[in-house]
This record gives structure tokens, sequence and C-alpha cells, in this order.
């Protein structure tokens, strides 16, 4: 299917759960004070699809398979698959579960703080969230578990597993059925306790590969001003090499290298030649004599471009993306991109920017690829004015499974960074042997540490797959989202469960929003713009298949309940007419956020890694992914 659509209906669809049936077939319910949204159930293990109410069996129902609800009676529900579609039986409603919303909770990676335990009710939840001894108790009931010590009335139904389970590997469907927002005692952070249902899709998926590789993709900035870094970067590298060649030949086999240039944009000044530049992809059958020939011949651009920030998002984006992770079907078990820049990333509105994406946003995507990315800010005195604004970007896009991993070299000191990449990349290189079961000798210094910590968070990600760990086989249970020990950890994170043509429905929506209010920018009509939006939404209502709310107060209501009632806030929400007519620098805020966003759905979209079936009915339309929150509008 198209990413993009060129009809206003088809950009209604946002406004939906999903898109439609036509007027001649029954539609789902609606749920209870919604105009747009469906009543969902899903199915207990052991449930059974009818041929009517008290009729005959007609096939047996997955764990968790979901359905919309078409009509009720008595203790019985007509239900279907898809709203598009007729509904194909009856479902009794005791064998079954209400799905308020299509949300999903997926663990995050427990590096960095304990495993969480999982509680047969809120009350037992919130008892261990307000316990003198919380810092203790926690780690007692996971140990209690793990020996078989646990005494009934714990309440603990089940235990984090010790791998990590990574839904987007190896998916599992955990649906939020109930939540409560509500202030950890101890922190008073924000926490969420949700009430989940746990069970794998697939357990009979085939075991990965024992062994462990590392990738290192060094994306340097190129131009004018780092010409002594890129050296120290070749020096330090070619050092590392030569040790691990020296120690231990089957070692440096499993480590592989990249690199990747960027400086700015060619068309605005030519004599740069490049946006980016792949000086070598990781080749697994290269050796690193090659990789190293290569990269002793980068040199610094001899011309200079005009304003201080470079593309080093376009970089990051290339590497994550096209480095040849995977090339040979044999996934590598650790990737880092190693970003080394004097200067900050251009503004996602920056029109000579190689994409609009922000640095949130490209996080994420590297993330759900298992990339880590570091940052070695070179904070030199040329670019003081421009420190400030390197740093916020670049901690928001240095980050692997929580694990910050941002470092500014002080005055852009030669020695202090020659000795930070050196102890940097030893430290990856260490990986292989902690993998195997080694002992090493941890390097000092904050690039190294930031190095160990997304190491280790890559290695319980890639026992994960290889063992096929999924969540806890359980029914109902209570957790809260933060580590209930760790309060500034998150532990288990909400996600939107969509389908792939509501994601690409969602990219036309955005793609129309903003482009009414680029409109509005360049003809200064802010005034004119929720009207023009609600003039979209009003056609789109006017189609007796579509069902819309045309009544929104806020920029985030144009998108109909489609956010509301979720544990997540987005900031379009917040908008309302008043606000956008006054709002100034924050509109373009707002502009390039979408702009983003575009970018991002377009990335997700067009990965079939991404994509998962519910059912085997499902067409490719209806296959689901599991979006982070943060990268909801």
């Amino acid at each position: 299917m198209k990413l993009i659509s060129t009809t206003l209906a088809a950009a209604a669809v946002l406004f939906l759960s999903t898109a439609l049936p036509s007027v001649t077939q029954e539609r789902p319910l609606l749920m209870e004070g919604k105009r747009t949204l469906f009543q969902r159930i899903i199915m207990r293990p052991d449930a059974s699809l009818y041929r009517a109410a008290n009729g005959n069996k007609l096939r047996p129902t997955q764990a968790f398979e979901p359905f919309y609800v078409f009509e009720r009676d008595g203790d019985w529900l007509k239900v279907g698959a898809s709203p598009t579609r007729e509904a194909e039986g009856w479902a009794k409603e005791n064998k079954s579960v209400e799905w308020r919303q299509n949300i999903v909770v997926a663990f995050t990676n427990a590096s960095g703080r304990n495993r969480q335990v999982m509680f047969e009710s809120r009350e037992k939840l919130e008892w261990l969230l307000n316990h003198q001894a919380l810092a203790t108790m926690q780690p007692e009931l996971v140990r209690q578990a793990d020996t078989r010590e646990l005494e009934a009335e714990s309440g603990v139904l089940a235990v984090e597993p010790t791998e990590y389970p990574n839904i987007r590997e190896n998916f599992y469907l955990m649906p939020i059925l109930d939540f409560a927002q509500d202030y950890h005692s101890m922190s008073l952070d924000p926490i969420i306790n949700m009430e989940v249902a746990s069970i794998p899709i697939d357990d009979t998926a085939q075991s990965l590969s024992d062994d462990f590789e590392v990738g290192v993709v060094f994306v340097i900035d190129t131009t004018q001003s780092m010409d002594p870094y890129i050296r120290m970067v070749r020096k330090g590298v070619e050092t590392i090499i030569s040790g691990i060649l020296d120690l231990d030949a089957d070692q440096a086999s499993k480590i592989h290298f990249g690199a990747l240039a960027f400086r700015d944009s060619p068309e605005a000044a030519p004599g740069l030649e490049y946006r980016t530049k792949w000086i070598s992809r990781i080749e697994r059958d290269r050796s690193h004599e090659a990789f190293l020939l290569n990269l002793a011949n980068t040199h610094a651009s001899t011309y200079s471009s005009d304003g201080f920030n470079e593309d080093s998002l376009a970089g990051v984006l290339e590497a994550v993306r096209n480095a040849g992770w995977d090339a040979d079907g044999s996934p590598i078990g650790a990737k880092f991109v190693i970003l080394i820049t004097d200067a900050g990333p251009k503004r996602p509105g920056d029109p000579n920017a190689g994409s609009p994406i922000k640095p949130t946003d490209l996080q994420k995507i590297a993330e759900d690829n298992g990339v880590g990315i570091i940052t070695m800010h070179l904070a030199t005195p040329n670019g003081v004015a421009n420190h400030a604004v390197a740093a916020a970007a670049y901690q928001e896009l240095s980050s692997f499974d929580q694990n910050p991993a941002y470092h500014a070299i002080p005055n852009g000191d030669p020695q202090v960074f020659n000795t930070e990449i050196e102890r940097l990349t030893q430290t990856l290189a260490d990986e292989i042997r902690i993998a195997r079961g080694e002992a090493v000798e941890p390097q000092e210094g904050e690039a190294a540490n930031s190095a160990r910590n997304l190491g280790h968070a890559m290695r319980l990600r890639f026992l994960g797959a290889q063992r096929q760990t999924n969540a806890p086989d359980v029914l109902r249970t209570w957790v809260s989202n933060r580590a209930v020990d760790t309060p500034q950890k998150e532990a288990f994170e909400p996600r939107l469960l969509l389908t792939k043509a509501q994601l690409s429905t969602m990219y036309t929506t955005i793609e129309e929003v903003l482009r009414v209010a680029e409109s509005a920018q360049r003809g200064d009509a802010n005034q004119e713009f929720f009207r023009r939006v609600k003039g979209v939404v009003t056609r789109v209502a006017r189609n007796p298949d579509q069902v819309v709310d045309v009544e929104f107060e806020t920029l985030g209501g144009a998108f109909g309940e489609f956010l509301e009632g979720l544990p997540y806030e987005s900031p379009l929400m917040q908008i309302t007419e008043e606000r956008w007519i006054n709002a100034g620098t924050e509109r373009r805020e707002i502009i390039d956020q979408l702009r983003s966003k575009l970018q991002t759905y377009k990335i997700i979209h067009d990965d079939p890694s991404n994509w998962t079936k519910l059912s085997q009915a499902a067409s490719e339309d209806e296959h689901v992914y599991a979006m982070p929150f943060a990268l909801l509008p």
C-alpha cells in the first residue's frame, strides 16, 4: 500500500480507530461516550468463535486475539476482526476481556535497575509502592520468586524475565486493560499503575546464532575546523585495532568498524562536495586493515560553510539505516554509532537540513533498530555561543534504553579527546570478551562508562532474542510504568498498537495539517488556521461512510478521539485557537515537530521488520506496530 494518499477521505481515517465499512455493512458498536471509537475485546485462552449465539462452534481463537464488537445479545457478542469486513461469528462475553483502546505495554531494558514484580491486584502493587523498606523489599521479592520461596499472600504473579524481551524482535502482546495515574510515594515522580494482560503471540520462532558480534560506526564531522580531530580518530582506532589483532585473532573477527563523513548542504555551499559520504560500511569479510586504509584517506574540507551548525543528524540517520549492520543475515549483537563533531545539528525547520527529523525521534528510531548513539561533542572556544544548543540536542539524541551517552570535551582539548576516544573504542572491543564470560579491566573515563552501560543493555537484548524471551505468561496483573524502587527509570513503556493503514493515514493527515499550517504562516493568516482545519474535517464528515467529530476545540482534537484517554498527553492537545494565534515562535516549533513526525512515520512504515500480524487472516494493511507514545503527534 502507499504511504501517502492524496484523497481527502483517506486523510480522515486518523479520526477513526480505523477505516469504516461501507453503508451497506454493519458497523461495530461505539464505545460508551465516544463518537468515533469502536468497542473492542481480546479473547481469553481456550475461547472460541460460534456461528450464532448458542450455536455451533466455528473455530478456536488465539489467546488475546482482538475483535471488534458488532452486536450484544445477553452474554454473547457478535464480533469481527476488522470494521471494514463483515462480522465473523459470536463469542461468549465471559471468554473475553474488554480492551478499551489499542494500548499495550512493553518491557524496557532492565540494565541499570532491578527486575520488576507483577502483582495480582492494584492494592498489592500499591502496598509495595508505599512500603517503608521499598528499596530492600523489591529485590527480596524478586529473589523469592527466582528461588520459588514466595508466599501466596505476597500477591506476586510473575517477575520480569532476566533477559530483555524485545517487543520488536520477538513480538508479544500485553494489552493495557486499565490504568490509574498517581505519584510515587517516595520520589513524588508521576507514575502510571496499569492492569495488563500477557501472553506470547508466537513461541515457535527459531533461535538466533550463539555468536555475539559488535559493530561500531564512526560518524565524523569533516568540516574545516575538524581536521586535527580526524587525525586523532584515525590514530586512536589504529591503536585499538592493532591491540586487538595482537591479542586475539578470533576476537578481532567479531568486531566490525565503519565510518561515515558528514558536512553540510552542498546545494547551499557547493565547495563542501557532499552532505554525507560513506568512508566504509560494515563488511564482515573485509579486513581491519582495509577499513584503516579508507579512514586514512579521509580529510577535512578546505571550504568553509555559512553558519556554525552542521548536518550531523543527516549523518546519524544514514548510519543507523544503511551501515550494513545485518547485511549478510547474521545479526550484530551490539550496534554503536559514535558521533564526533564540534558543532550543533541543523534545526529540523532549516531549509538546508537533509532531513526534518528531530533528535528525540531519531533516537527512538535508532533504539528500535538496536543502535546506541554516543556523542563526543568537542566544545571548542570558537563555538561557545553554540554549546548549550548543541548539548541540549545531543543529550536528546545520545542514549540507549535510558542509558545516557552524551559527552562534551571541554575546550575541545585534543589530549583529552585522544584519551577518551581510545578508551571508548577499547571498551566497545571488550564487549566481545565480556559476552564470552571473560574478565576485562574496565577503562576509565565518562565515555567508556557510557559504552559499558550501553553494552550491558545490548547484551540483555541479544540474550533475550537468542533465547526467545517473552513476557511472563499470566492473564491479568498490575505493574507500574516506573521501576518501583528506581522511579527515575521506566520499566514498562506504554505503546499504541497501530495498523499499517492507520500509520499511513496518520502520515497523510499530518501532512494535510502541516500544509494548512505552513500556508497560514506564509500568508499571515493564523486566525484562519483552525477554521481551515475544521473545513477539512467537515468535508470528511459529509461522507456517509465516515464518522468524525468536527467540534474540536484544540489542535489535538483535530485528530479526533484517537489520542484521547491515553496515559499520554500530546503537545498538540493543549493548542487552542487563541493559543495558536498568539503562539509566535511556538507555531514554528509545532510545525517543525509535525515535519519530523512525517519523516519518522515514513521510516517506520517502510521497514518490514516493524510489522506483525495478530491473526492469520489479517491483510497487510492490518499488520500492527507497537508505537512508543513519544512518537505520537
